[in-house]
């Protein structure tokens, strides 16, 4: 099946990530990317960029119009910190702008995608392991979005018969720095550390949250899309790989990096120890797992590995060019005379 893609908020951590690997993945054709703001990845040939409110419904039914895309990757929306600083916007985003996609993929027989969160989940929910059902009763305006988004999706899907497909994703840890989110701190340590050698964590040293290694995050994403639809028993699903503590991503961290120090800010945790606190310690994603094969590749070595090596090539500075050597004129020798 050749497939074609418009994605939403592009300019997100997913989006930066997620954009490069379609293109390689599905064909520089068959993607094309949107936000609110002009997008540049780090590629040579950047992918088709259209300016895109989701919000503004008639302007985003013209783009998919126009595009004909099979699929509408729906990346838009304001995390957890930022989307408590401004209520307003976060519900315009997160709800609207979803509402638009499933409506406009209602009417033009497009399926969606559109990541869910660990967010989802709230302080009455089973924390270690979560289920896939269980209570969920989030206390931030991101958690509540992410589980309208899925009762939504899962809606549409049974009224209208729309592909809905959602993933509930853990956090995400790549090179790209992320804002706004609470498991940030799981990308933030890489930096501090290598540069400054120490870390002020804003949670708490032993808050146990669910991780993955972007490039995991990515393929699961995509093996999700293109499964079957008919070995799905459900369309959210979890997705889970690793659960750590930031004292015991430090410690793997020491294993290179000797003289790594982790500490709490002297006012102890921020607001978002109180997200953190409210949702899963461990993700069970044993329907994923059955119904479509996935299966995580980076475990914590490798993670942290890897992180350090991609790191340090991002913080060194680019190397000067090296000057060619200067050319020496070639000095014809004379001919020295005989007497």
């Amino acid at each position: 099946m050749l497939r074609k893609f418009l994605v939403t908020g592009a300019s997100g951590q997913i989006g930066q990530e997620l954009i490069p690997y379609m293109l390689a993945r599905y064909g520089a054709d068959q993607v094309v990317v949107s936000d609110i703001k002009k997008v540049i990845y780090k590629l040579k040939d950047q992918p088709k960029f259209i300016r895109l409110d989701v919000a503004k419904s008639k302007h985003f039914r013209a783009v998919v119009e126009e595009e004909k895309p099979t699929h509408i990757l729906h990346l838009a929306a304001l995390l957890s910190a930022r989307a408590e600083e401004s209520v307003e916007l976060a519900l315009k985003v997160n709800v609207d702008g979803l509402h638009n996609a499933l409506e406009i993929a209602k009417d033009l027989k497009t399926a969606v995608y559109v990541p869910s969160s660990i967010a989802a989940f709230g302080p009455d929910s089973p924390r270690n392991p979560t289920p896939e059902d269980c209570i969920a009763k989030p206390t931030t305006v991101y958690g509540v979005s992410k589980v309208y988004t899925e009762l939504l999706g899962s809606y549409y899907h049974k009224k209208f018969g729309v592909d809905f497909r959602s993933l509930r994703y853990p956090g995400a840890i790549s090179v790209t720095r992320p804002t706004g989110g609470t498991t940030d701190y799981a990308v933030e340590i890489f930096y501090e550390l290598l540069v400054h050698g120490t870390y002020t964590s804003y949670l708490s040293l032993n808050t146990r949250l669910p991780m993955m290694y972007m490039d995991d995050l990515l393929r699961g994403t995509c093996e999700f899309i293109e499964a079957d639809s008919n070995k799905l028993t459900r369309r959210v699903y979890n997705l889970a790989a690793l659960s750590f503590t930031p004292a015991e991503l430090t410690e793997e961290i020491k294993k290179h990096l000797p003289n790594a120090v982790t500490t709490v800010a002297p006012g102890g945790p921020d607001i978002r120890q109180g997200y953190a606190d409210s949702w899963p310690m461990v993700l069970d994603d044993s329907l994923a797992r059955k119904d479509w094969g996935w299966k995580h590749n980076f475990d914590m070595p490798k993670l942290v590995q890897t992180m350090l090596a991609n790191v340090k090539e991002t913080l060194l500075p680019k190397k000067a060019p090296v000057p060619k050597k200067a050319s020496v004129p070639k000095v014809k020798k004379e001919k020295v005379a005989k007497n």
